[in-house]
């Protein structure tokens, strides 16, 4: 399978565990998929007081904004296949725009995060879409997908830790696993590949040098 195809599909998988639950708990209502629980953590007085406020709810709605990015980053170089992928980028940034109300309540913590998340997304997207910086995109997929990782672990163990917090028994649900499985093999294969390439180019500065 081509590489580049290896990464996409892991990104895909990665997105497609955000769609199932991140939390299974006994009250059906707080089995959650990753969006819906950063928007029930939003809800939660320790986390809207909290210092930073939000910090749990940033936490588990930055892995989507990565995603957005690991999506702008790795679309193909052409064709309708670059388009169904940026689209999609786009798609979840519009997504994650927060409900009309923040016209009437900008103060809202909730509501700004929610737009600056999607204004990020957007903005990636667009600047992937513009191809500006391809250079550095191998290596911003790497950041993009340890930050991820790291914020997807420390942001569904503070949830879970406020879900036990009503004497609720609450696990790690199937979507966390599906996502941070597919995450670790991308950073492995990126890992790889990026130092495949930094050899590649060192063997070819080799031969170059040795003609000369």
């Amino acid at each position: 399978m081509n590489i580049s195809i290896l990464r996409l599909l892991l990104i895909i998988i990665a997105l497609i565990g955000c769609a199932f639950a991140w939390t299974s708990a006994a009250p059906a209502a707080l089995t959650l998929n990753a969006y819906d629980l950063a928007e029930w953590t939003s809800l939660h007085p320790a986390v809207r007081g909290g210092s930073p406020p939000l910090l749990t709810t940033g936490l588990l709605r930055l892995p989507l904004l990565c995603l957005i990015g690991l999506l702008a980053w790795n679309a193909p170089p052409r064709g309708i296949s670059r388009s169904i992928v940026l689209i999609l980028a786009a798609l979840i940034s519009v997504g994650m725009l927060p409900p009309l109300e923040i016209l009437t309540d900008f103060t809202n913590a909730n509501y700004r995060q929610q737009l600056l998340w999607s204004l990020l997304g957007l903005t990636i997207t667009s600047a992937a879409f513009s191809r500006i910086g391809t250079t550095i995109y191998p290596l911003l997929s790497l950041a993009a997908s340890l930050l991820m990782l790291i914020c997807s672990i420390v942001g569904i163990q503070q949830a879970l830790d406020l879900i036990r917090g009503f004497a609720i028994n609450a696990n790690l649900g199937l979507g966390v696993w599906i996502t941070s499985f597919s995450v670790g093999v991308f950073i492995v294969v990126q890992v790889a590949g990026l130092t495949f390439a930094r050899r590649h180019n060192e063997d070819l500065r080799t031969v170059q040098a040795q003609t000369r």
